[in-house]
């Protein structure tokens, strides 16, 4: 069974709250809703600590078929930007791997922006 995602316990969270600000639970409901509210937030902020962790490790780049050409480069960065400007805020793991997509992307670019420089000063230094 896979584990719930950080958006969705964060709402279960916010939806314990709201049942404990209403006041019409009796003492019993209340207790229990409180003992969730607090498994629920320790969870919360365990799966925050691991997407932290794995922020901090040394980013691998994903690999990207060489064949990709700059322009597809740009047009799958436009693509993930407006993926990353769709997402609720508190989608923090889809986030993290549009960014690491980015990178990805990013470095593919680097290369081929190194290759075609390569290339114009080697032609650029023949014809002189």
């Amino acid at each position: 069974m896979t584990q719930p995602k950080y958006p969705e316990i964060f709402e279960q969270l916010q939806n314990t709250i709201a049942k404990l600000d209403t006041e019409s639970a009796n003492l019993t409901d209340a207790v229990l809703e409180y003992a969730r509210g607090i498994e629920l937030k320790k969870t919360c902020t365990q799966q925050l600590d691991r997407l932290e962790q794995s922020i901090s490790t040394p980013f691998q780049p994903t690999a990207i078929d060489q064949s990709t050409t700059l322009e597809a480069v740009f047009a799958q960065l436009e693509q993930l930007e407006s993926e990353a400007y769709n997402l609720p805020d508190n989608h923090l793991e889809a986030l993290l791997a549009i960014v690491e997509r980015a990178e990805s992307l990013v470095q593919h670019g680097e290369q081929h922006i190194n290759i075609l420089q390569s290339s114009l000063s080697s032609s650029g230094a023949t014809d002189v």
